[in-house]
Parts: structure tokens; C-alpha cells; sequence
């Protein structure tokens, strides 16, 4: 008989712990059964030792348990980067930082895969950033090994890591140092990585490309930028300024961060060179034109070029409060998501 309903034990230490080391495990939080898993992505209804209901009826409760564990584990990498920042500066030792902090997120996926791997494959934003950043710095020192491993990890880590190739090979050909099958090799590697994670998902559900079905369910529609102007533009003229940024404010947040992705394209190309612009270009065009301003946000985060450039036109002595205004809008925007309640 399946149970519904159970008296609340008393929190004592004792208690806490075990209903951690349940959690942890995977086991039953009622009666510690490790049965509860019908594969590794589907709970069952119902606990086959205890019959405890063991799906949550709230609607909100598992949005509270994905916000309060982003909060958890962004806060901890930030305060841990910070630290290390302060103790070492004026000197930190990037390399140490670069290298230990991609341990740490590997240590940390393989010990919750593949939970991690899967419910986190939406929201890859700042692995992806590392990953980019990665792959360009180590081809740029002729590092085409490493370049190539942090290539495989950005086609791993989101689907449109497979454009970090068309970049790399730009700057494969337009260098006439480099080892051209080296390098050539390692600009392939994204696209490697795209296929790896397409294989995955063809041993989990029998369809290789079954992430893109998983794109079409939020809606995206080819309609060019040339109309996502227009319609935006025409939503501004009706409803005003306060009525385009207030209700419910989530387009005017996300086409603050695709307006600076799309101006950036030609300074980043003057700047940093042609492979570079590219990159940007290649990763906020065609979801703005597909999608249009649907997670622009997120997609403008991840365009490493262009905040290289911006730290290279901020005055030193302007940084300081770039970074604040910057941490400022990403909470912002975070409790805006998380609550999904107008601005005003």
C-alpha cells in the first residue's frame, strides 16, 4: 500500500545526518532503501520498500531546489576565486587558477554524474566561457594538444561550441608559423567534442539529435534580425519606454546583452583580429535570428572575445566599478528569473 503520509522524526544530529547520507546516496529518505531509481534520470512514484510518495506535488518546490543550489555552488566558486585573488595579488598565479579551477568543476561533475551532465546541460554558460577562453589561449601559444583538449570540451559543453572551429582554423591559415596539421587537428577538435556528446545522447534515447528537439520546445522560429528589429522597435513605439523595459522586462534585459554582442563584433575584428569577431558573430547572429531575443542574455555572456575587448577600452581606474555594475545586473536578472515577476 503506497504511503502518503509520515510523522516527522525529530532533528536531532543524528537524523540530519542519516537523511544527508540518504541523499547522498540515493536512497529513500524514509526508510534509507536504495531502490528508488528507475534509470539513472527517472525516480519512481513511489519508494518499493516503504510506499513513500516520493514525487514532490508543489509546482514551485523543484525551481526553489535548482535556485538555492545555484546560489550554493556560484557563491562558493566566487568567494574561493576571490580569496585566492586577494591573497596573491598583485601576483595571482593564473595558470594555477585556470588548471585548478577546471579540476575542480571535473572532480565536482564526475561526482555527481551524471545528474550534473544532464540537468546542467542548459545552463553551461561560465564552463563553456572557460572552455572557449582555453582553446584560444593555448593555440595562440602553439599549445595545439591543450588547445585541442579544451576544444573537445566546448563542443561537449553546448551545441553551438561546434562554431569555436570555424575561429581556430581562420587562425590556422591565416598564420604561416604554425604547424598547419596541428593546428589544423585542433580546430577540429569542437566539432569532436559536438559528436561525443551527440553519441551520448544517442546511447540515453536512441536519437543522436534529440537535443534538438530539445531547442525547438522553447519555441524558436527563423524569422531574421532584420524583423526581430522591426517587431521590437514596433513594441517600443506602442507601449513606450517604461512599457517595453517594465512588463515584463525580460526583453529588455536580453537585448542589452545582445545589442553590446552585436556592436562588439566590429571592434573585437579590429582589435583582436578577423578569427576573433568572427567567434562573436558566429554565436549571437544566428540565435537572434532563429530565436530572437530568447536568451540573448545568456548567449552574449559567453562571447570571451568581446570582454577581452572591453577590459582593453575600460580605463584601469573605471574597472572596478564595470565589474560591480556588472555583478550588480546578473543578480538582477537572476531574481527576475527565479521569481519571473515584472520590473515595476
Amino acid at each position: 500500500m503506497p504511503q502518503t503520509k509520515t510523522s516527522k522524526p525529530e532533528m536531532t544530529m543524528r537524523v540530519v545526518s542519516a537523511m544527508l547520507w540518504r541523499a547522498l546516496t540515493l536512497r529513500c529518505p524514509h526508510c534509507g532503501s536504495g531502490r528508488i531509481l528507475s534509470d539513472w534520470f527517472h525516480l519512481k512514484e513511489h519508494c518499493p520498500r516503504c510506499g513513500l510518495h516520493l514525487e514532490r506535488e508543489e509546482n514551485d518546490y523543484f525551481l526553489g531546489a535548482y535556485m538555492i543550489a545555484l546560489m550554493v555552488m556560484e557563491g562558493f566558486f566566487a568567494i574561493c576565486f576571490l580569496v585566492v585573488l586577494l591573497v596573491t595579488w598583485p601576483n595571482p598565479p593564473w595558470d594555477w587558477i585556470q588548471w585548478g579551477g577546471a579540476v575542480v568543476l571535473f572532480l565536482g561533475v564526475l561526482a555527481a554524474y551524471p545528474f550534473a551532465l544532464f540537468f546542467s546541460a542548459l545552463y553551461t554558460e561560465s564552463l563553456f566561457l572557460l572552455a572557449a577562453a582555453g582553446a584560444f589561449y593555448h593555440f595562440s601559444k602553439e599549445q595545439f594538444g591543450r588547445a585541442a583538449a579544451w576544444g573537445v570540451l566546448a563542443g561537449l559543453t553546448r551545441v553551438n561550441g561546434a562554431f569555436l572551429v570555424v575561429p581556430l582554423a581562420v587562425l590556422a591559415v591565416s598564420s604561416t608559423r604554425l604547424d598547419r596539421n596541428k593546428a589544423f587537428a585542433a580546430a577540429a577538435a569542437p566539432a569532436a567534442g559536438l559528436a561525443l556528446y551527440a553519441l551520448f545522447i544517442w546511447r540515453l534515447t536512441g536519437d543522436p539529435l534529440a537535443f534538438l528537439s530539445g531547442h525547438l520546445a522553447w519555441g524558436r522560429s527563423y524569422q531574421g534580425v532584420g524583423a526581430l528589429v522591426a517587431q521590437q522597435y514596433s513594441i517600443l513605439a506602442n507601449a513606450g519606454l517604461s512599457g517595453y523595459v517594465g512588463t515584463p522586462g525580460y526583453d529588455a534585459l536580453n537585448a542589452i546583452g545582445a545589442l553590446f554582442a552585436v556592436v562588439a563584433i566590429w571592434p573585437v575584428t579590429r582589435r583582436l583580429g578577423v578569427a576573433y569577431g568572427l567567434f562573436v558573430a558566429l554565436n549571437i547572429l544566428p540565435a537572434l535570428a532563429d530565436g530572437g531575443l530568447l536568451s540573448a542574455g545568456r548567449l552574449s555572456s559567453i562571447l570571451v572575445p568581446a570582454f577581452i575587448w572591453l577590459a582593453a577600452v575600460v580605463p584601469p581606474h573605471h574597472r572596478a566599478g564595470w565589474i560591480a555594475g556588472f555583478a550588480a545586473l546578473q543578480a538582477f536578472a537572476a531574481a527576475l528569473f527565479y521569481t519571473w515577476r515584472p520590473l515595476f
